[in-house]
């Protein structure tokens, strides 16, 4: 799959359901600056936020780590989840395993970029451990998504070449049929 010019956006709806939250959770998060959408929404119906594929990897982790039993400070949340709005789509491929070279931990560094020292965990508790595993599921479930829209999209590009080629077809037999024609009557 090529996706590197992917402008794959998630609606807030999509977003709390992968990360098992309410919507109205989300848009609390927004309004307090916790999580910034790609795309800020409007008022009204349809108009909801836009998240980059990237952006629901990133609150995910934050999700887990705020429901986690020792919880987290709001700073926590937002800088974890902002850390993966910079990921070059590379690196989240990597991550969501549809890479199918071999990357070295410097490669993949260098594509997520410059890592926050408070991001980075110097030990696991056993209190942790459920955590860890919510958090392992909701990048899983987030994952899963992402991996389903770009089938979305890979599906849709493939269907509209084929009409395009069918199109081509039709009107390359009708010229035919013109050029035939054409002879019959002597032209």
């Amino acid at each position: 799959m090529t996706t590197t010019d992917m402008k794959m956006l998630f609606t807030t709806k999509e977003v709390a359901e992968i990360c098992e939250v309410s919507a109205q959770t989300l848009r609390d998060w927004i309004a307090e600056g916790m999580i910034v959408p790609a795309v800020a929404g409007g008022k009204g119906r349809g108009c909801s936020h836009r998240f980059t594929a990237q952006q629901v990897l990133g609150i995910a982790v934050a999700v887990a780590l705020w429901d986690s039993p020792r919880g987290c400070r709001r700073g926590y949340f937002a800088a974890t989840a902002a850390h993966y709005n910079d990921w070059q789509w590379t690196a989240l491929e990597h991550v969501l395993g549809l890479r199918k070279d071999e990357w070295s931990a410097e490669e993949f560094a260098k594509a997520v970029g410059p890592r926050s020292e408070s991001l980075t965990a110097d030990r696991l508790l056993p209190e942790d451990v459920e955590m860890v595993r919510r958090m392992v599921r909701m990048m899983e479930r987030a994952r899963d998504a992402i991996r389903e829209r770009l089938l979305e999209q890979e599906e849709r590009k493939e269907r509209a070449l084929r009409r395009t080629r069918e199109r081509t077809e039709r009107q390359a037999a009708k010229a035919r049929k013109c050029v035939v024609d054409g002879r019959k009557r002597g032209v």
